[in-house]
């Protein structure tokens, strides 16, 4: 008998290293197998806007001065007709809007959107999603490129006056920010909810670092945070990356960099929008698992929680979480907190928007 149980044991020990190697193998391992994928659909949410009837998409909202205004891109350029029928996936990227333009409403409930001209030092070819910065830059807007400026030669003549400023150093520092990362703040004067144009645009304040944030220089969708008295930027969830940030010149100096075990299995996770001071310790930031290109996209959110207190490490995430307007592409483009609710708002299916409200806390419950 107990000759029969040693090879009993021996056999189940050999059983194990077969299964284990099978999955090494696979290029799975034991970590893999314990994480999960799971999306959640968010039921019970209160609709403020839901943007279908305007030539816009991928709006970015804020609640200023008693009013939600918003931010977004055209689809070719500012008019009155309704967005095209195939929008989901669009069939070619030239049907976006090329031209150095925003779309902006002052007045989401009463007004359509009208033309914002982007100026020359961050504006190449292409414009990219433009966010509201949040609370550690108020009333500014963050935005980028999408890499068109490759040479020096493409650069535009206001950047030479910039690396003349503040050095050669800056040059360089400069051309590591492929994307073209800047922030520009916006002043509300008195007729701003009447009339777009009574706006007062800053000029622009264009990011540069010398520590580039990843390899293959993609990195945008930059989150902003105050802590500490100082402000500070996110450049990638996992790595969470973090840069101390001097709001006049736009320098980044690379400040922590933590890693993140997460319980969900992720395949990549870029940012999205926030983040939102829960607590006294605690901020609330969206991300995005990106797959696919722009006609195959699939975007889905997730939300995590990181530490304000350095190196800000990330304390947990949830799943992929589904908003219900779409399967494939819900992109997340702007959070505030009231009244114990999060104020979502997202881009889907590359056409509309919308604004959601829904219980933070039942959000957090998904945290793990």
């Amino acid at each position: 008998m107990p000759e029969l149980c040693r090879t009993l044991i021996a056999l189940a020990l050999i059983s194990l290293t077969i299964a284990f190697a099978a999955l090494v193998i696979r290029g799975v391992t034991p970590d893999a197998v314990k994480q999960r994928t799971r999306v959640v659909v968010l039921h019970g949410t209160r609709v403020l806007f839901n943007i279908t009837d305007q030539p816009v998409f991928n709006v970015a909202f804020m609640k200023t001065r008693g009013k939600w205004v918003g931010i977004a891109r055209w689809y070719s350029g500012p008019s009155n007709s309704m967005p095209p029928l195939m929008c989901s996936p669009m069939s070619n990227w030239s049907q976006m809007s090329s031209s150095h333009t925003l779309a902006f409403s002052s007045d989401l409930a009463t007004e359509a959107f009208k033309t914002l001209t982007l100026p020359s030092e961050v504006h190449c070819e292409n414009t990219g999603e433009p966010k509201w910065a949040g609370p550690a830059l108020p009333d500014n807007v963050y935005g980028y490129t999408h890499g068109s400026c490759t040479k020096f030669g493409d650069l535009p003549k206001v950047w030479e006056q910039y690396w003349g400023t503040h050095g050669f150093d800056a040059r360089s520092e400069v051309a590591l920010n492929y994307m073209r990362n800047y922030h520009r703040g916006f002043l509300f004067n008195a007729g701003f909810l009447f009339n777009a144009s009574a706006l007062v645009q800053q000029s622009p304040v264009l990011l540069s670092y010398k520590r580039r944030p990843e390899e293959q220089d993609t990195a945008k969708n930059f989150l902003f945070f105050r802590a500490h008295a100082a402000t500070f930027m996110i450049a990638l969830f996992n790595p969470h990356v973090i840069y101390r940030m001097n709001v006049s010149s736009g320098l980044l100096i690379h400040a922590h960099q933590t890693v993140f075990r997460p319980r969900f299995n992720y395949e990549r996770i870029n940012l999205s929008a926030g983040p939102v001071r829960w607590n006294a310790t605690t901020f609330i930031a969206a991300g995005h698992e990106s797959r696919g290109g722009w006609a195959d996209a699939y975007r889905m959110t997730i939300f995590y929680l990181f530490s304000s207190i350095p190196p800000f490490r990330v304390l947990c995430s949830t799943p992929q979480i589904n908003f219900g307007f779409s399967a494939t592409l819900e992109y997340c483009t702007s959070l505030q907190l009231s009244n114990a609710h999060l104020y979502i708002g997202f881009g889907y299916d590359n056409c509309h928007s919308a604004l959601l409200a829904y219980p933070v806390a039942k959000i957090l419950s998904q945290c793990e």
